[in-house]
């Protein structure tokens, strides 16, 4: 999973703190073709929680009527000398990109529970020339259970959104994990703001966090700014989340 909580801020009292498309398995092709076994774009596949944290995937893609867990966003073939070992940092804004595109939204990605994951080719492809690496979409069921299953349509509308579709974490800061709000949880995400620049220390963050307060009406939350390649791909919003416990009735909303 490509989300991160390293960049989270706590922020306590005091203030200082694409349509589906039915694919089959991918075409085979004669060895030396960097296209070997490259999977389609809009292939569904049902990826398990432990399939998703492996550097390549195996598993043929199925009819996206059925129930899937990944879908392929983007695929993407490479040129010049492929280091396959660090070939994903050649490729994380591109994901991005792809990412925030497969959603319909940038803005709102990030209060959502999907995330993206890739795969580069198993080494029996890439010693039959393949050269492509794929970026596929998913969501969160949480850090430690692994994801769930996805509609065939992952575009998404305004918020709010229903708790199967929302980010929260669960955990005791610093040591929170990613989660779906239909899940126990401490925090959710409840909304976003756009900044001007890219936060690049400890103390730049914590200053554009200060605004999360008054996003989320509390006096204690979290923020969290924009990464470096999500800054590249076009994320330049800081996303705040608010403590909330799982069942509140006020669960779906955003406050503004």
């Amino acid at each position: 999973m490509r989300r991160t909580i390293v960049a989270l801020v706590a922020v306590v009292a005091a203030g200082s703190l694409a349509p589906a498309a039915t694919a089959g398995a991918p075409t085979g092709r004669a060895d030396g073709d960097p296209g070997y076994n490259q999977p389609p774009e809009g292939a569904c596949y049902r990826l398990s929680a432990k399939e998703v944290g492996r550097p390549s995937a195996t598993k043929h893609a199925i009819s996206c009527d059925r129930e899937h867990t990944t879908m392929t966003i983007e695929v993407f073939r490479l040129s010049g000398p492929v280091d396959w070992d660090n070939v994903f940092s050649r490729l994380t804004v591109r994901c991005h990109k792809a990412f925030y595109a497969a959603l319909g939204t940038t803005r709102y990605a990030k209060l959502s529970a999907y995330d993206f994951w890739w795969f580069r080719p198993t080494e029996e492809e890439r010693e039959a020339g393949a050269r492509w690496v794929r970026c596929d979409i998913g969501m969160h069921l949480n850090d430690l259970v692994g994801i769930q299953p996805i509609p065939a349509s992952v575009r998404l509308g305004r918020p709010p959104f229903e708790n199967r579709q929302s980010a929260c974490l669960f955990g005791a800061y610093p040591d929170l994990r990613y989660t779906t709000c239909q899940r126990p949880h401490n925090y959710r995400a409840a909304d976003v703001f756009r900044v001007k620049r890219l936060a690049t220390t400890l103390e730049e963050r914590q200053q554009q966090g200060l605004r999360c307060r008054q996003k989320v009406h509390s006096r204690h939350y979290l923020s969290q700014s924009p990464s470096v390649d999500e800054w590249k791909a076009g994320y330049h919003f800081v996303l705040c989340f608010k403590p909330h416990r799982l069942g509140d009735p006020r669960a779906g909303g955003t406050r503004r």
